[in-house]
């Protein structure tokens, strides 16, 4: 695992929409699957390229 430091992704829209939409309707399971598939793997890639 990549050393943690502060880092910046870039979110498309529909990904920005994803987020509210789950904020919205306290869609616990969503958010999961939402960090796990999407967010997690941006997290990574922008450790690895710092």
């Amino acid at each position: 695992m990549p050393r943690i430091k502060d880092i910046q992704i870039k979110m498309t829209a529909d990904e920005v929409q994803e987020i509210l939409s789950i904020a919205l309707d306290e869609d616990h399971d969503k958010a999961f699957h939402f960090i796990c598939d999407q967010l997690a793997k941006k997290v990574e890639k922008a450790l690895q390229q710092q």
